[in-house]
């Protein structure tokens, strides 16, 4: 039995049965998945942080190098009884 206590609960039902399990493995993935309010909301609190924080200062690019590039992780936290605790979005370097 699966009780439902929050406006997550009909994603976590089926998370929990098995039938939405999967985490995106890119930004389109999450944009088009039915879940978007929520990983919406969990990117624009990591850009908030690292603004927040100061985490980078724009510069201009030195002549002969290339820049990294960027990608999203996205994860869902699970509680203890199988539902989502949170939609949680990392902003990484792409060092290859």
């Amino acid at each position: 039995m699966i009780h439902q206590s929050s406006s997550k609960s009909a994603t976590q039902a089926e998370d929990v049965s098995g039938g939405a399990s999967f985490d995106p493995k890119t930004f389109s993935e999450a944009m088009a998945s039915r879940d978007v309010h929520f990983w919406k909301e969990a990117i624009h609190d990591e850009i908030d942080f690292i603004m927040h924080n100061n985490t980078w200062v724009l510069a201009d690019l030195p002549h002969g190098c290339k820049t990294l590039g960027c990608k999203w992780i996205l994860k869902r936290k699970m509680k203890v009884d199988g539902t989502i605790d949170k939609y949680k979005a990392r902003l990484v370097i792409q060092g290859f």
